[in-house]
């Protein structure tokens, strides 16, 4: 009914103590439970033999059954959610936009054309100039990828004189053309008194200079504020 050895467990690898008086305990046990085979951990192995069983090697079958079954259950592959997607860095790692539960390999992926795009150790995106090259999966696959890195960026007007509270707009030129908003970021020295967003610059509260920086890429260009209070005019005022 059952094998004349023992089938235990320890560390997820299957051993057999093939010693007679711990298989018959398991035949027995067997027996009340209706199964073929018995699964033990190799303490409870000892425990039934007196601590005078061996422990083998696992049985090589075994382990490329189990290897074999494990690989079946863990598929590996790589879906896009989106299929055009914009990189504005050279020379930096940029995550690819993959759908839930794809697994990111650099095996899994490859490049159409490794002059412009190519995939590091991590999967990740590496652009090398301006273009667009197709990034295949192992499945079949493709992101549209496009390049296109500004290298010199400039901000018209690059200097503002603004009251408090108020706002004013900006264009940021990016080797010689107009750049869409969001492909830039802003940052300040002072966002109390002066900040951007989009091509927006506005005004605080806190009279002073604030240099702002745009970045599109590895491009950056600053722009200075300085923000005054309004002079008062002083109306002469007769008795």
């Amino acid at each position: 009914m059952i094998r004349s050895e023992i089938t235990a467990v320890a560390t997820n690898e299957y051993y057999r103590c093939p010693k007679p008086g711990v298989a018959s305990t398991v035949r027995s046990l067997a027996d009340r439970c209706n199964a073929r085979v018995v699964q033990l951990t190799w303490a409870a192995v000892l425990a039934l033999a007196g601590g005078s069983c061996d422990r083998p090697q696992p049985n090589p079958a075994e382990r490329a059954v189990a290897s074999a079954e494990s690989s079946q259950s863990v598929r590996r592959f790589v879906a896009f959610r989106e299929s055009t997607f914009s990189v504005v860095s050279l020379e930096a790692p940029i995550t690819p936009p993959i759908a839930v539960g794809s697994t990111l390999a650099a095996d899994l992926l490859w490049s159409s054309d490794p002059s412009v795009v190519t995939i590091d150790a991590a999967g990740n995106l590496i652009a090398h100039k301006n273009g667009t090259a197709l990034v295949r999966t192992s499945t079949g696959a493709t992101l549209e990828v496009i390049v296109n890195a500004v290298t010199v960026l400039q901000i018209v007007p690059n200097n503002l004189d603004l009251f408090p509270g108020s706002t004013t707009t900006v264009r940021v030129i990016g080797d010689g053309r107009e750049l869409p908003i969001t492909s830039y970021q802003w940052r300040t020295t002072s966002p109390s008194t002066a900040m951007a967003s989009g091509a927006t610059v506005y005004a605080g509260f806190t009279p002073g200079s604030a240099t702002l920086t745009v970045r599109s890429g590895n491009a950056t260009s600053t722009l200075t504020v300085a923000v005054r209070e309004p002079k008062r005019q002083i109306s002469n005022i007769r008795p």
